[in-house]
């Protein structure tokens, strides 16, 4: 879901980025390499954690059989990969929310929409951040302490 939400507020703000300009400014706001830098490290972000949670999830169902579980070393990653791909989706929220101005509080645009639902999936079990130090226990040798 966080996914999806980034990338409509990418899409959303390529528009925007064409068509707005700052006050004070000639060139339309996709013509400022901050923003042009913003967006691009935003949309690696968000196509970054996709492919590693389309991964983990091929990997986990590759492992998965009629009757046996999935392989703890299975689980972390599929953890991992899809608690890193929700906060990788806020973060590129935050960065066109920023990026876009005044506009983005504005509920005429989606924005400001887009930046709280993408931060109510932050704060939902799969979004928590132990599940990072979960991982990096895994990854160091130790018995994972699994939550939620």
């Amino acid at each position: 879901m966080a996914l999806g939400i980034a990338r409509g507020a990418l899409d959303a703000f390529a528009e925007l980025a064409g068509a707005k300009t700052r006050r004070g400014a000639e060139a339309p706001v996709r013509e400022d390499p901050i923003v042009q830098s913003a967006v691009a490290h935003a949309e690696a972000g968000v196509r970054s954690g996709r492919a590693f949670l389309h991964e983990a999830v091929r990997d986990a169902w590759m492992d998965a059989g009629p009757v046996d579980a999935i392989p703890i070393k299975r689980r972390v990653v599929l953890r991992l990969a899809a608690t890193h791909a929700i906060h990788g989706a806020a973060a590129a929220v935050d960065a066109v929310y920023q990026a876009a101005g005044a506009t983005a509080i504005f509920t005429s645009y989606p924005f400001e929409r887009r930046f709280r639902d993408v931060h109510a999936v932050t704060q939902q079990g799969q979004g928590h951040q132990s599940h990072f130090r979960e991982a990096g226990q895994f990854f160091l040798g130790l018995e994972p302490e699994l939550g939620a």
